[in-house]
């Protein structure tokens, strides 16, 4: 392990931590980052649209904010991911993910008092040749499947070619909550000298389909002068989703408008979609000498992203198109009157 920058053991490091070896994500089906916290104790990962965040026992950042910073940092392959909308790649052929408990602000900078999560994929190996797949199935049409392939470049070099497909049904009856995404790795590692590895990977993460829904379970009704709720069920069953024609129906009875504006009905929620291209590329120069080893580690990515979907906490639609780049991912380091509310669940993975 590497968590502390230089190799050990984990039975030698005196920091708490977890090692998830790259064949036990797969086997126990952890293909996203959302579903990490499945394998590591005291770790919870929660994903609110196109946003994860990560508590580390109990500490972490409830802001899901484009610009806000994160409490845990998060890192791949040796670069630190500032920002959240950027940690929606798939899990696919890992050597292993590290979870370092914090606060751990003197090797990984400010953004670390929850911890470190650092996801290694496997380098490409020179000398050999060799390959793996793996594909399986579940309910609601479920389909993951991943593989790779180690091409050695004469006796010095080597390429790695990755990747993996995530398609499932949606949860909800009207095709919502479901998953369309592909992603691509590229790896090629060369020895110029004994004393100078220098590997390059780039990246490509495509995500498709509707993206999360939720189903309307209830109606809050606050009185001004009695100061209590009144709880008055939509009947609507769960697996119906917010886009079937009863909750269609019932979003639009709520009315809509800013106060002395008010309309009797709002528009009709629109059909979500999501289309996310995420690209990076990254590199390690590490040049060893008799007083230590100089490490380099440039990094880019750029995103492009167009969404239609309902935030958190509230029942209106967002919808947005963004495109951006940056030269790093990251640094390394009243009487009467009452107001409505909704309350809504958020499907869950159930395929198998």
């Amino acid at each position: 392990m590497t968590a502390q920058r230089r190799v050990e053991t984990a039975q030698r490091a005196a920091v708490a931590i977890d090692v998830v070896g790259g064949a036990q994500p797969v086997g126990a089906g952890v293909t996203q980052v959302a579903t990490l916290g499945q394998e590591v104790p005291s770790l919870t990962v929660q994903q609110i649209g196109g946003s994860t965040s990560f508590f580390i026992r109990g500490v972490g950042n409830f802001s899901v904010s484009t610009t806000s910073d994160p409490a845990a940092a998060f890192n791949y392959d040796g670069v630190y991911i500032a920002r959240l909308t950027a940690l929606s790649s798939a899990f696919f052929d890992l050597d292993r993910v590290e979870v370092l408990k914090g606060p751990q602000g003197t090797l990984y900078g400010r953004n670390a008092t929850a911890g470190v999560i650092k996801v290694l994929p496997t380098q490409p190996k020179i000398g050999e040749l060799s390959g793996y797949g793996a594909v399986s199935y579940g309910n609601y049409n479920a389909v993951v499947a991943e593989g790779a392939i180690n091409v050695p470049l004469g006796p010095r070099g080597a390429i790695r070619l990755s990747g993996t497909v995530i398609d499932h049904d949606g949860y909800l009856s009207n095709g919502i909550s479901d998953d369309r995404t592909q992603a691509l790795r590229v790896q090629m590692k060369v020895d110029a000298t004994p004393d100078l590895p220098i590997p390059v990977s780039g990246d490509y993460t495509h995500q498709g389909g509707k993206g999360q829904g939720f189903s309307y379970l209830e109606k809050q009704t606050l009185n001004f002068v009695t100061g209590h709720f009144t709880v008055t069920p939509t009947n609507i069953p769960r697996s119906e989703g917010f886009l079937s024609p009863a909750s269609q129906a019932f979003f639009t009875s709520l009315g809509a408008g800013p106060t002395g504006n008010v309309r009797a009905t709002r528009d009709p929620f629109p059909d979500i979609f999501r289309n996310n291209d995420i690209f990076g590329a990254n590199a390690q120069i590490d040049y060893r000498t008799g007083i230590g080893t100089f490490t380099i580690i440039p990094a880019a990515a750029s995103t492009r992203s167009a969404t239609c979907s309902p935030p958190a906490a509230s029942p209106l639609p967002i919808c947005t198109r963004t495109s951006s780049s940056r030269s790093r991912r990251g640094s390394p380091g009243r009487a009467g009157r009452s107001t409505t509310s909704l309350v809504s669940s958020t499907s869950t993975n159930r395929s198998g």
